[in-house]
């Protein structure tokens, strides 16, 4: 049976103590290394769906990914992707920023718990919500999650006391009703394009089509085509325009996504706040840290993976073989991707018991401990340096498959970077930062020979 550890996952034995009433992160040793890794690989990935909103037209993300290009090696890529990692790298940092908040919580877990650490946890989310605004505005990248994670970790404060049963049902409600919510607009799509059939019949015939028909016609337009040729012209002219036009396109396409939304960063903070609360859960159940059976992980990958890639290859097949049909990803998108992301976390603890498996994992531990960094560079990288006209200009040469392959060679970059830069800093420097600024004091950044490595909790 694993050890009974605390509910930070932590060995009491390796916590390091700290003075009387001084704050201060944790030491390498007291790190959990599975959860290192599965934030390197969650950040290493994320950048594979960025970058073709960095690299080619950002609208096709939100219509037809054709778009970006569908020949045959474009086609298996995307489908690949999308059966097996879209979406789940948020899961997995969805999670594991739940996670988060509960080892750095741990001393608020008594009633009588020090407000210091409070004090600490919003004000390191509020500056974490300060770096998504000038990921933002400064580097450009309209589809920054740092804001709206720490929106959403600004509420899980008065969550952290509850038992990890009703932390799961309450992310579990959410799902469902997002589920719910997805069916009713799903059978709204069937509707609208059992109507829009008949008239096109009618149209084929030569009949003589009514008011009510055109308003059909219409909405079927709007549906297949929402951005206008003048939206993708200017998505265009500022691809291969200066900085000051590319700046201006990227405020306003943020803008643009915002307005889409009833109220905006509400919906989408609602989504990752419940996503966050069941990464809680998770940990409190020791899943995520590797605290339960080998036999455990196995049901669980075996669980959570049949019933998810399956949903996710019907959802492609559709999509390759019927575009214009209603997806069953309307509805079900949520719960398979919910099911694939434990689906790998169960993968991960599985790998990292067997000899083979740690060798393998083990470099994206110093990933996982530079993720913000990383983050950020990803931002640089593809906003600033590889696609527009003032930097390589690749902006609209590649597809699916060509993207990926520059994401897949960034990311085997940046897995080198990080390792090589923990061997002589403390700690990746936008962490540095963002820690310094945290506890209100500047922290060690080089590594002192000798001196074990101190990380960001």
């Amino acid at each position: 049976m694993p050890p009974a550890y605390p509910s930070s996952g932590l060995n009491p034995k390796q916590t390091q103590k700290q003075p009387q009433g001084e704050l201060a992160p944790k030491l390498v040793r007291d790190r959990i290394d599975v959860l290192d890794i599965l934030r390197g690989l969650a950040i290493l990935l994320i950048f594979l769906f960025n970058i073709p909103d960095m690299g080619n037209t950002a609208y096709g993300g939100f219509t037809d990914p054709r778009l970006l290009g569908w020949t045959h090696a474009d086609r298996i890529c995307w489908s690949f992707l999308n059966i097996f990692l879209e979406g789940t790298q948020r899961g997995l940092l969805q999670f594991l920023f739940g996670a988060g908040a509960l080892i750095l919580l741990e001393k608020t877990m008594p009633p009588e718990g020090p407000v210091k650490v409070a004090d600490l946890y919003f004000r390191r989310n509020l500056w974490l919500f300060m770096f998504g605004l000038f990921d933002i505005y400064a580097l450009l990248w309209f589809g920054d999650i740092l804001f709206s994670y720490a929106l959403a970790a600004l509420f899980l404060f008065p969550f952290r006391r509850l038992a990890g049963k009703t932390l799961l049902i309450l992310g579990l409600v959410y799902v469902g009703v997002v589920t719910a919510q997805g069916a009713v607009g799903y059978r709204h799509q069937i509707v609208a394009q059992t109507q829009a059939a008949v008239v096109l019949e009618k149209q084929a015939h030569g009949e003589r089509l009514d008011p009510v028909d055109e308003k059909v016609l219409e909405a079927r337009k709007k549906r297949l085509a929402p951005f206008s040729p003048q939206m993708f012209a200017e998505e265009r002219a500022a691809h291969l325009g200066s900085l000051s036009r590319y700046s201006a396109w990227s405020y306003s396409f943020f803008s643009e996504v915002m307005s889409t939304e009833a109220i905006p960063w509400i919906p989408r903070t609602i989504r990752n706040f419940f996503f966050l609360v069941l990464g809680m859960a998770f940990f409190k159940f020791g899943i995520t840290q590797g605290r339960r059976s080998t036999q455990f992980y196995r049901w669980l990958c075996l669980c959570c993976y049949a019933p998810g890639l399956l949903l996710r290859a019907i959802s492609v097949w559709q999509e390759m073989t019927a575009p214009e049909s209603a997806n069953i990803r309307a509805f079900m998108n949520e719960p398979a991707r919910l099911a694939v992301t434990i689906g790998h976390i169960a993968l991960i603890n599985l790998a990292i018991r067997t000899s083979v498996g740690r060798r393998l994992l083990a470099p994206f531990k110093a990933v996982g401990r530079t993720a913000f960094s990383l983050y950020l560079m990803q931002s640089v990288l593809g906003m600033l340096v590889l696609f527009p006209a003032f930097g390589f200009g690749l902006w609209g040469r590649y597809g699916w498959f060509g993207l990926t392959i520059i994401a897949c060679i960034v990311m085997a970059g940046q897995l080198v970077l990080a390792n090589v830069w923990l061997r002589y800093f403390a700690i990746g420097p936008m962490e540095w930062a963002w820690r310094s600024l945290s506890y209100q004091r500047l922290q060690p950044f080089r590594r002192r020979t000798g001196e074990p490595r101190a990380v960001v909790v």
